[in-house]
């Protein structure tokens, strides 16, 4: 990880002030290199101290439906910074959708001939990745917004 730029993934089901301590051990983890046990513990003994002021959700508080991803780095030798969010609906009330329907159209590959080999392989090898995705946002139940799983957004940074 020492040689990979920072990436940010947000998906918390934690009230926002221990998703704050979460993402901040996370960081330690990278930036100090100290021993994840050492992290996690630091997280659960955070949690514990003191349940009321990190376990209880802010009365403002809103949770946001979506999962997203946002990656900071360099493009064309410019610091540039990439987001994208899930635009599917059904993220809401059944995220699950999003894991078992790409589950269900590898089975039907599987079924239809269409993947042969045998064993553990990455799926980009597997298949054609687009064609693939296809066939998921088509199976999904719920229309997608402009037809798109996803939305994304660009940004150069200086």
């Amino acid at each position: 990880l020492s040689k990979t730029s920072p990436m940010e993934i947000w998906l918390s089901p934690l009230p926002p002030q221990l998703h704050a301590v979460l993402r901040d051990q996370a960081l330690r983890m990278l930036e100090e290199n100290i021993d994840p046990d050492i992290a996690i513990n630091s997280f659960y003994n955070t949690a514990d101290s003191d349940p009321q002021r990190w376990l209880t959700l802010p009365d403002d508080y809103t949770p946001v439906p979506v999962m997203w991803a946002r990656a900071v780095g360099r493009k064309e030798g410019r610091a540039a910074r990439c987001s994208c969010w899930f635009t599917a609906p059904m993220w809401e009330v059944g995220g699950y959708l999003l894991t078992s329907v790409p589950l269900v159209v590898a089975a039907l590959k599987i079924l239809r001939g269409e993947i042969r080999e045998r064993g553990v392989m990455a799926a980009e090898k597997t298949f054609d990745p687009l064609p693939f995705l296809d066939e998921v946002a088509f199976l999904i139940s719920d229309s997608l917004p402009d037809g798109k799983m996803l939305g994304e957004s660009f940004e150069w940074l200086e």
